[in-house]
């Protein structure tokens, strides 16, 4: 059995997952599986994978795209190996990261069920660029780490235990990662280490900042109701946590929410949540503003483009926080 499964969801990456693949293979440590899941891809993604001759590297196909989550707790449930590394397809291992990983999980307590490391960007940042606690946290001390970094990139690399999974899954539709890391740091320990295992790169040409010159309702309908949905769940099952540890990610939830129900038209649930919107902190103007435009109608807030507002939407897709949402494959 592997030490380690490195899980990498596919999405049409063609172009970038040898390279992902490559540094994985180039491990100091050659004790470790990959499972890559090909989540429906429509260019040569699953051919660019089998190139590779590897007994350690098994592909597995999706008939569909169903998310990149969908995808993850597939690549899960396919593991050998006690420990699972999430990984995306255009991201770059360092040569010491499996065998750095193989280290702390043999130093790790019986009841630390994930380790957590850091990544450099493109740019040379170094993220969490600070981390107030190292060694053992729960969710609170992950709620004030994320806390102390609004406004900067806190990326963190996950590893945990494949039997975490019989309690705590992805989401399975597309509302992406918020709800899971919530789940996971509520029901379990883990260990913040302070080295540098993942390159994340930005040179995708599928990331959703690159494509979409503006928002389409109709395209991302299914996206808006599963983002509420798991945004609801979420402030339903840890939101007085977050209130209390986190209040600026408390108040991003919040305006996030207000948003999407006024895209999807949902005018009572957008009302209800004005007064706390408000409570939360959201700033009057843009509760105005977003208000204002979706009240009028859905069509009229999503037609807007070129301005801080479709940004703030593009953001609502692809943006990089724990609680996150990572985009992608």
């Amino acid at each position: 059995m592997p030490k380690v499964s490195i899980v990498i969801p596919v999405f049409n990456r063609e172009r970038l997952v040898p390279r992902a693949i490559r540094s994985c293979l180039a491990q100091t440590e050659p004790d470790f599986e990959i499972v890559v899941v090909d989540d429906g891809s429509t260019d040569g993604s699953r051919e660019a994978v089998r190139q590779f001759d590897d007994p350690r590297l098994r592909l597995f196909t999706q008939p569909q795209n169903m998310g990149v989550t969908t995808a993850r707790n597939r690549g899960t449930a396919e593991a050998r190996a006690d420990w699972v590394m999430f990984f995306d397809s255009d991201d770059e291992l360092v040569p010491e990261a499996v065998a750095t990983i193989v280290e702390k999980i043999d130093e790790s307590e019986p009841d630390v069920a994930a380790l957590w490391f850091r990544c450099r960007l493109d740019n040379g940042t170094i993220t969490p660029p600070s981390i107030p606690k190292l060694g053992r946290v729960d969710l609170k001390d992950k709620l004030l780490l994320h806390e102390a970094c609004v406004g900067k990139s806190d990326e963190l690399f996950h590893v945990c235990r494949r039997s975490t999974f019989s309690n705590v899954k992805y989401p399975s539709n597309r509302g992406l990662e918020d709800l899971y890391f919530l789940n996971f740091s509520k029901h379990y320990l883990g260990r913040i280490c302070p080295e540098v295992l993942r390159l994340y790169h930005q040179d995708a040409d599928n990331r959703i900042s690159r494509s979409v010159d503006r928002v389409n309702r109709k395209r991302d309908l299914q996206f808006v109701r599963d983002r509420i949905a798991t945004l609801e769940e979420a402030l339903m099952l840890h939101g007085e946590d977050i209130r209390q540890y986190a209040p600026s990610i408390y108040r991003d939830f919040m305006s996030r929410l207000l948003t999407l129900k006024l895209l999807l038209g949902d005018r009572l649930g957008a009302f209800a949540l004005l007064r706390p919107a408000s409570s939360a902190g959201v700033g009057l103007s843009r509760i105005l503003t977003v208000s204002g435009l979706g009240f009028v109608h859905p069509s009229i807030l999503a037609a807007a483009q070129g301005s801080s507002l479709r940004q703030r939407l593009i953001e609502l897709i692809e943006r990089r926080r724990v609680p996150r949402s990572a985009a992608g494959a």
